[in-house]
């Protein structure tokens, strides 16, 4: 519907820009933006310049993966699983607990 996504890490807000423009501002309704101005074509900090082109085989995604980010984000899913299979909830606060003797 010509919406896009505020690449900012922690912001992701919706934003409806005009058709065609490139600068996009990162202003959701309430203040809810973040302020970021960027590239509505390669969603990197806007420039004048023609956009750099992204890696081969990550050219149907539309913003760079940080890998040390995807890595951090791998060992918290298997923290979260190994808790899981290895605590029970306090009866009382729900906090997950191991009982070792």
């Amino acid at each position: 519907m010509g919406g896009v996504l505020c690449p900012r890490p922690g912001c992701g807000a919706g934003l409806l820009p005009e058709p065609h423009q490139r600068k996009v501002t990162c202003e959701g309704g309430d203040g809810l933006g973040c302020g970021l101005v960027f590239c509505r074509d390669c969603k990197e900090e806007y420039h004048e310049s023609e956009c750099i082109p992204l890696a081969s085989g990550a050219a149907t995604q539309a913003y760079r993966v940080d890998e040390k980010a995807a890595e951090q984000a791998r060992w918290e899913a298997s923290s979260k699983e190994t808790i899981k299979n290895t605590t029970k909830p306090c009866p009382r606060c729900h906090v997950p607990v191991e009982k070792n003797g």
